[in-house]
């Protein structure tokens, strides 16, 4: 087994070797808008990057994350990389002002978000790993930009999640262990009864989601990243087609940084579970706990137990969190869409 620190360097070398070709060949940026209201003294060209990884993915669904990320008053870039079998995204990417990417073929989640991470490199100081079926108000960006402007420690911040309905999704979670992984999936509800608590535990829901919480496994729905973390981690290790990219990448930044979920402001995300539905997609996230814990341990894990050990609350410096009136705000906000779109 693999040191931590080999584990790093293996993976470090991704920005490095392109492996896929896009249609599009060079990936030059345009000139930069007028200048954002984030203290950019690097003189970056953008103050935030981002990127969306489309799959015969709706039109209007694209869209709409794409604007919420756009809409921010920030300067921003966002590539849309589009693993479909056809171009129909182009269209709707160009009009909605996204530097579109197609592929040509699937080529799964992280090695496609690799692409728009290697062309955005030295760009912006930030990058955004972002789902299409996410969308946010455009005071969510400024936010993090602004914590992680604060706190030099902290390499990824993840908003708190939210269903449609305004309900939270659990997606803080320990470093899993097997059981972790194939009980929660694979064992029969009255199985799963006698695992209950453990099942709580991984999911950390007796936390306290209302604070700043010190968590070394984020979603990969919605990832603000500091590029410097990137550069050292390494992007996304590419054998991982689907499923368990994004944990594996939030553990390697949290060798070097912090990993930080934020309760200041709120994303949205539909949150398919589709590997739930499809046996094709079910092979791949067992593929991929697999390769996950052929690469990180089984049984014996030390650094699994110590970032697990670690997890907890933290009072960062945050110059714009007031967490009671801005979740609410942003509540009122999106319920009043809601109605809108209803009417």
């Amino acid at each position: 087994m693999r040191s931590a620190r080999e584990h790093n360097i293996a993976t470090s070398g991704l920005f490095e070797q392109s492996k896929l070709n896009v249609s599009d060949g060079a990936h030059s940026l345009p000139e930069a808008s007028p200048e954002g209201i984030l203290d950019n003294k690097s003189n970056h060209a953008y103050d935030v990057s981002g990127s969306i990884v489309a799959y015969k993915t709706h039109d209007l669904e694209l869209k709409r994350a794409a604007e919420s990320f756009l809409s921010a008053p920030l300067r921003t870039k966002l590539f849309v990389i589009d693993n479909s079998p056809t171009d129909a995204l182009r269209a709707v990417s160009g009009k909605i002002g996204a530097e579109y990417m197609y592929v040509g073929r699937n080529v799964g989640f992280g090695a496609a978000h690799n692409i728009a991470l290697k062309a955005s490199m030295g760009a912006a100081p930030y990058h955004v790993v972002l789902n299409p079926d996410v969308y946010f108000d455009p005071g969510v960006l400024v936010e993090l930009a602004s914590f992680l402007n604060a706190n030099s420690s902290v390499g990824l911040v993840m908003p708190k999640i939210l269903f449609p309905d305004g309900s939270l999704q659990y997606l803080c979670k320990k470093l899993p262990t097997p059981l972790d992984i194939f009980a929660r999936r694979f064992f029969p509800e009255r199985v799963k009864a006698l695992f209950k608590s453990k099942m709580l535990d991984y999911e950390l829901r007796t936390m306290d989601f209302g604070r700043i919480l010190s968590v070394p496994y984020l979603s990969g729905c919605f990832m603000f990243l500091r590029m410097e973390s990137l550069r050292e981690a390494g992007g996304f290790d590419e054998q991982f087609f689907m499923y368990y990219e994004d944990l594996d990448l939030t553990r390697r930044i949290r060798t070097r940084y912090d990993t930080v979920y934020y309760p200041g402001v709120a994303a949205y995300h539909l949150w398919k579970r589709e590997s739930y539905r499809s046996f094709k997609l079910l092979m791949h996230h067992c593929s991929s706990a697999i390769k996950y814990f052929n690469k990180w341990g089984w049984i014996w894990d030390r650094q699994r137990e110590e970032m697990n050990a670690a997890i907890g609350s933290i009072d960062y410096q945050s110059p714009f969190f007031v967490e009671n009136d801005k979740f609410a705000a942003a509540k009122k906000s999106h319920q009043k869409a809601l109605s809108a779109e209803k009417t």
